[in-house]
Parts: C-alpha cells; sequence; structure tokens
C-alpha cells in the first residue's frame, strides 16, 4: 500500500498552477481551499495514529523532489501576472497549443493579484520550507543542494545551518532562538528567530572556517554563499517581471516566511530543557491531525524528528509527548492572533509543567519568572558548542 496523502501538497501546487493561468475567483478559491478549509479539513479528518506505509517510498521521494520545479513553475507563472510582456515567448507558446493565459497582465487588477501573493506565500512556506527542512535532514548531497534551494525562496538558506547545528542541538534551553519563550507572541518571536538564526549560522561558519585557517569572509562561508541563490532568484524575477515583479516575490517571501516562523513557533512553544539534559518527547508538541501530517509531511510529528533527526518523514513515529489541541494550519492561524493563542496554551503549560515536567525544569521555569535568565550566552559560543557535537547530526556535505 501507498499513503496516497502525502502527494496532497505537491497536487495543490498543480492546481495553483491552473489557478494562475485560469486567473480570476479562482486564485481567490486557491487561498481559501489552502487556508480555511485546509484547517476545518484539518479537524474533520481527526488524526492518524498508524504508521506509514514502507512500500511507498518511491511515491514520497518523487513528491519531494518534484517540490522544487513545481515552486518554481509557479513562481514563474505568478510572475506573468505582473508583467504585459512576453520576454520569452510563454504565453504565445502556451496559446499554440490551445492553453490561453487568461490572467496574463492582470497587474492593473488588484484582487488577483493580492491573491496569487497570498497564495505563493503560502505556499512558499507549506511546501518550500517544510520540503526544505527534510532534505537538508538527509546525507546526499544532491537533497541537501535541493532542499536550500526551496529555502532560497524565502531568504533562509541559512537555516540550513543554524537549524541542524543549533536548534536540534539546544532545542527547549535559553540557547535556541527558535524555541518561542512562554508569554512571547508570534511577531516578536520570528524576528528573534530571523536575526538569531542569522547570526549562529554565521558563527557556526566562521568557526568552521576557523579551523581549517580560513577567512569568515571566504566564500567557502555557506552562511554567505546561501544569499546567491536567493539574489539569483531576484535577478531572475527582474528579468521576467522588472521591478513589479521584484516587489510581489518579495511580498510573497515576507509571507511565506512568517508562516514558516508561524509553525516554528508551534512546534516548541513554551517547554524548556535544562542544558545538557538528555532530549526527550516531552520538549516538542506533537499533533496527529490526518491533514497537518499530509500537508507537512509528517512535520507535526515532531518530537520524533527531534529524537532522530535524519530519518525520513515515512518512518517518524507517533511518541508520548504533550499534544496540540488543533491542527498546524489551525495553530498557526491561532497563533497570529496573540491573545487567542495565550488563552488556548496557558492551560496546556500548566498541565505540562505538571505532567511532564522535571523537578529541574520546573525550578528553571520558576527562576525564569523571577527574571534569571543566566544561562544565554553568546550566538559565538553556542555556535562553538553546536559544532563539537556536529557528528552526531546528519546534514550532507552541510557539515563536511
Amino acid at each position: 500500500m501507498i499513503a496516497l496523502r502525502f502527494g496532497l501538497t505537491s497536487a495543490l501546487l498543480a492546481g495553483f498552477a491552473t489557478a494562475i493561468v485560469v486567473g480570476g475567483w479562482c486564485l481567490w478559491l486557491v487561498v481559501l481551499a489552502t487556508v480555511l478549509v485546509g484547517a476545518a479539513a484539518d479537524e474533520i479528518g481527526g488524526d492518524d495514529l498508524e504508521p506509514v506505509p514502507a512500500a511507498g517510498r518511491w511515491f514520497y521521494q518523487a513528491n519531494l523532489y518534484a517540490t522544487l520545479p513545481l515552486i518554481g513553475v509557479v513562481t514563474f507563472l505568478y510572475l506573468h501576472l505582473l508583467t504585459s510582456t512576453d520576454p520569452f515567448g510563454f504565453i504565445r507558446w502556451l496559446a499554440s497549443v490551445g492553453v490561453p493565459f487568461a490572467a496574463a497582465g492582470s497587474v492593473t487588477q488588484a484582487g488577483p493579484i493580492v491573491a496569487a501573493t497570498m497564495a505563493l506565500g503560502i505556499f512558499y512556506a507549506l511546501a518550500a520550507v517544510t520540503v526544505g527542512h527534510e532534505l537538508i535532514h538527509r546525507p546526499e548531497r544532491l537533497a541537501v543542494a535541493a532542499g536550500r534551494g526551496l529555502l532560497a525562496f524565502t531568504f533562509n538558506t541559512q537555516f540550513a545551518i543554524s537549524h541542524v547545528h543549533v536548534h536540534h542541538r539546544h532545542v527547549g534551553t535559553m540557547r535556541d532562538s527558535a524555541t518561542a519563550r512562554r508569554g512571547q507572541n508570534v511577531f516578536a518571536f520570528a524576528l528573534q528567530a530571523i536575526v538569531n538564526g542569522a547570526r549562529e549560522a554565521f558563527a557556526c561558519e566562521a568557526q568552521r572556517l576557523q579551523r581549517r585557517g580560513l577567512s569568515a569572509w571566504s566564500w567557502r562561508n555557506r552562511a554567505l554563499s546561501g544569499q546567491c541563490w536567493s539574489l539569483a532568484i531576484l535577478a531572475a524575477t527582474a528579468v521576467v517581471a522588472g521591478a513589479a515583479g521584484v516587489v510581489g516575490i518579495l511580498a510573497a517571501a515576507v509571507i511565506g516566511r512568517l508562516l514558516h516562523e508561524a509553525i516554528n513557533y508551534v512546534q516548541h512553544y513554551g517547554l524548556v530543557r535544562e542544558q545538557g539534559a538528555p532530549l526527550e518527547p516531552r520538549h516538542a508538541w506533537d499533533c496527529y491531525r490526518r491533514v497537518s501530517n499530509a500537508l507537512h509531511y509528517n512535520l507535526p510529528r515532531h518530537a520524533d524528528h527531534h529524537l532522530a533527526a535524519s530519518k525520513p518523514f515515512w518512518q517518524l513515529q507517533t511518541r508520548r509527548a504533550p499534544l496540540l489541541p488543533f491542527g498546524y494550519q489551525t495553530m498557526a492561524l491561532i497563533a497570529l492572533i496573540p491573545p487567542l493563542w495565550h488563552r488556548k496554551l496557558n492551560p496546556l503549560l500548566d498541565e505540562w509543567d505538571q505532567r511532564f515536567a522535571s523537578d529541574g525544569e520546573r525550578r528553571m521555569l520558576r527562576s525564569r519568572e523571577a527574571g534569571d535568565q543566566g544561562d544565554r550566552v553568546s550566538g559565538r559560543d553556542v555556535a562553538a558548542e553546536a559544532l563539537s557535537g556536529a557528528n552526531s547530526l546528519s546534514m550532507g556535505h552541510e557539515g563536511r
């Protein structure tokens, strides 16, 4: 048997490509179907606790590697909404094979452009970042390269470094900027994660290059060279659709990055771990909703992912971990409304303190409430310690 539901994200991307060509209300339909209807379907569909059939490995891999070309296609089509020119003869070619690109050049119509930009940003988060995250944990060079290419659409190639070498090592501690603190809203967290993630990635690379006798500002610094991927996307965008295209792609990238950080926010919000203590399932929020796990390639089985980061998504299992009350789609939407988020999560954190927290973690929480955050250290120290244990993590050629 094959779990065909793991083709859902690719199918939605194909549907989005079709909607761009058709234009009009179809673009709003994609936004509503992906965000609101998807959230409702998540709750109606219930939980999926069964192991994923291993026989479909080829199908799962095919969908992962199809994501980069699909993201490239929808981006290319989107840019043709923003220009009345046809620099590569693409629109003429479509017409020659009987496919009129009705929406091309509709930049004067605000509705379709807003809908298409929102949808593109959503897919940058839902598809590009999710699959990019899966691939940067693989040992194969091709997988890591494809992962970084996908992350480049949200200007986040440094995630391939900071996530693997810092987040996975320090998750739940004050040394991890990708663990949201109690009481912190998603917007403050996003700023923290973006700024510190870039700083940590550069520090990791500086430490690695220093050990090889190279300058931190060498072209071998992957935290810097990774930005060239994003700049190449912007340059290609300017060629296809000029300034309007650049503005549109940047807007979609901002939407995608914010949604990505909203998911990061959800995954560990308010959970704590003593520095150096073993990582356990209780240090991540799990979610077993059928639709969420299909769309996000089992990323909501997050506790098991942290226990075995290089495990492919179809092997991830359910664990005795704290559970989110709703699926990822719904939780990300709730996170964007901080008062509602805190009202939903505060009782769950109280339960976590009683059922899951160790005595040391309870002491940490009391200490933090008293204003003591003494275990915070500099980014360079975090990077140095992360690199010292990097051999225990899988990052393909990124860790070599």
